[in-house]
């Protein structure tokens, strides 16, 4: 029914980046994800297009919104969600030298196999029990969240190797909190988080594949015991792949059936279910997995679920390619799909907050992006309010990316464990610094303390109140979110519920009419925003506009009347739907230009601002500046199709006659109607 054509399909694949997500984003592997310039165009109408649905069905026009969070680190292990059950593993080289691999566990993997079946199984079934409690989901469901999202794995449904008997118990545990979700009120996303060989590499996706264990000698005196993972990181479920090529020279296609048996399975069980909302047949397949044969195993876990289960959404991992040119056409005119992107913070460059609350908003505007062009509903899976990569084993069991973290983290001591104090290992040894085996970074506990996040200071509860805030309303302009993760050990800001109790989040998070509606339309002028005014580009023009951010900034400061803030640059909001008026009576608005852009001018024209009034869409010219690059420019952004209410106000460096101005006022004028008369406001 749903099997692939067994064969040899040789597939080369080039290089991409990784992202978290969307374009511009950073990933977990701390790599840029760039689009790429050679990606197929998209499909003519009469073109054959194998993914079409008869339906017809504009998916992304569909109202409804998630918002929650994730119960991670529980069905698949992470060990830096639950750093408790994975200290009995510190010390392995000491005591076992060039064994220590057989001794180490790093995954849900090595956890079954290094402890064995009974023995894992017994400190499984108490983890499960203590991990996710009838008042953790009470809780989130006191939050106002309308979802969560359950990571698990498919050795729940046809156990093979270590799993078999490891992982007893595991779907009874996946009922009762079906059970508990259905008594709170709360719909779940089932998401296959971890499959055969691993899609990813990653410590979540139940393997970290390719790990190698060396003994080395330090100075001539004793030995070590390391292993290597980033430099060595591959995933073997689509097919073997060739890490000096980073491609797969052929499909598994056996392998990919046996996850689509796992989602028949799944499908079956679970298609009454009154909790179940939705099913994500695989998350995060890495970029590396040729895209077609990606889109043919969405298209095909698709039907099957749509089969038996028609109700529910199917929901789909972008694959780190998080921008419109990978998903041309796909699923198109299909009911209940959605795509999920996942978007982090906590791998980008150090910062000043100010850059984080920028980012945040700017994800906006890629998020309506990709719904309106893919035509897919975008769900943010999984977000969270770290900034830096500090918490201790993040990037896996006493390992680190290379050249992470990048700040100087705080430490903290290490918690007492979940699970009690018979938890095997618990605490660390408080009077041993790090401990090994260690990989090729670094991340653990030290003399009893544990490596947690950088602080904002005092500005910690605003900076998180606002990152919070910011980031929930991009993520709703799209189909909603879910944060990662709901719980953790060490970390708040990848803790959903102590997020909330510390009102980083707001009362309700589902409703969208409280402070987040506003999140990105609150500006203040910094003196970092003028010294990043020196780096952008300014050519004849000043490009203040980059749609539905928060604010951009111009090679040039401004002037109010006299008065001249020190230092200030020009913010610019974009609200969605109460734009802010330019009060009658505003002194002359002028722009004095820093140097650099001084040194990169043609003209020594001083250009003023041409303000739109949202009250009367009336256009006030204070200086003749327009020219005839504002109506090719107006005529541009309204080819982008949606764009132009976004147009309200542009300044050009061009010397123009009477007439150029006066067409350039009728431009903008007419641009500003068409966008409802929005503003640019100074402050």
């Amino acid at each position: 029914m749903f099997a692939r054509m067994p064969g040899r399909l040789a597939v080369v694949l080039a290089a991409l980046p990784a992202a978290t997500g969307l374009a511009g984003t950073v990933n977990r592997a701390g790599i840029l994800e760039e689009e790429p310039a050679d990606l197929p165009r998209r499909r003519l109408d009469d073109e054959p297009n194998p993914y079409v649905c008869p339906e017809g069905v504009k998916a992304s026009k569909e109202q409804w919104k998630v918002s929650g969070t994730n119960l991670g680190g529980w069905l698949v292990l992470e060990p830096w969600i639950t750093p408790s059950l994975f200290y009995q593993f510190l010390g392995m080289d000491v005591k076992w030298g060039a064994m220590a691999g057989h001794h180490t566990a790093m995954d849900t993997f090595t956890f079954c196999q290094v402890l064995g079946p009974e023995k894992a199984n017994k400190q499984l079934r108490q983890h499960w029990k203590t991990w996710v409690r009838e008042q953790d989901i009470a809780a989130i469901a006191a939050t106002g969240a309308t979802h969560v999202r359950i990571p698990i794995g498919d050795w729940q449904y046809i156990p093979y190797g270590p799993y078999i008997g490891c992982m007893d118990g595991a779907n009874e545990e996946l009922d009762r909190a079906l059970a508990l979700c259905e008594k709170y009120g709360l719909k779940v996303l089932l998401d296959i988080h971890a499959v055969r060989n691993s899609q990813n590499g990653f410590d979540n996706s139940g393997e970290a594949r390719r790990v190698k264990w060396t003994t080395v000698t330090s100075q001539g005196v004793g030995t070590s015991t390391i292993f290597e993972h980033w430099p060595l990181r591959s995933a073997d479920w689509m097919g073997k792949f060739e890490l000096t090529t980073l491609s797969y020279p052929e499909i598994d296609h056996d392998n990919v059936n046996f996850t689509l048996q796992v989602i028949s399975k799944i499908v079956q069980k679970y298609a009454s279910s009154p909790s179940i909302w939705g099913l994500e047949p695989v998350n995060e397949p890495w970029q590396f997995i040729p895209i077609e044969p990606l889109k043919q195993f969405y298209w095909d876990a698709y039907w099957i679920t749509r089969k038996t289960a028609p109700h529910w959404k199917f929901v789909m991992h972008d694959g780190f390619r998080g921008y419109p040119a990978a998903w041309w056409d796909f699923m198109k005119g299909c009911p209940n799909k959605a795509m999920d992107s996942h978007i982090y913070l906590a791998w980008a460059n150090p910062g000043p907050i100010h850059s984080f609350l920028s980012s945040a908003c700017s994800f906006r505007n890629q998020i309506w992006t990709m719904e309106d062009l893919v035509d897919m509903p975008i769900i943010v899976g999984e977000w969270s309010l770290a900034t830096d990569n500090c918490a201790m084993w993040l990037n896996g069991f006493n390992d680190n990316l290379p050249g992470y973290p990048k700040v100087s983290c705080q430490m903290m001591p290490c918690p007492a464990p979940y699970m009690g104090w018979s938890q095997p290992g618990c605490p660390p040894d408080a009077s041993l610094p790090l401990q090994g085996p260690f990989g090729t970074g670094v991340s653990g506990p030290e003399n009893g303390k544990c490596p947690i996040g950088v602080q904002w200071g005092d500005s910690e509860q605003s900076a998180m109140t606002a990152l919070a805030s910011k980031q929930i309303h991009s993520f709703n302009q799209g189909h909603g979110w879910m944060f990662w993760n709901f719980r953790t050990e060490l970390e708040d800001r990848w803790s959903y519920l102590a997020s909330c109790a510390r009102k980083w989040f707001p009362a309700n998070v589902s409703s969208i009419e409280d402070e987040t509606a506003d999140a990105c339309l609150s500006h203040s002028c910094e003196d970092q925003l003028a010294n990043d005014a020196d780096g952008a580009s300014c050519g004849m023009r000043i490009d203040w506009l980059v749609l539905n951010q928060e604010y951009t900034v111009a090679d040039a400061r401004i002037k109010v009347g006299h008065e001249f803030p020190e230092q200030c640059g020009l913010c610019a909001a974009f609200p969605p739907a109460s734009p802010p008026t330019l009060p009658h009576g505003t002194p002359e608005l002028t722009l004095e230009y820093t140097e650099a852009a001084q040194e990169r001018l043609s003209s020594g024209v001083e250009p003023s601002i041409l303000a739109t009034t949202a009250e009367t869409g009336a256009t006030t010219s204070h200086q003749a500046v327009w020219g005839m690059m504002l109506g090719a420019f107006a005529l541009a952004v309204l080819a982008l199709g949606g764009y132009s209410k976004s147009l309200r106000a542009y300044a050009d460096m061009a010397q123009v006659s009477t007439q150029e101005s006066e067409f350039a006022s009728t431009a903008a004028s007419g641009a500003s109607e068409a966008g409802a008369g929005q503003s640019y406001v100074p402050f």
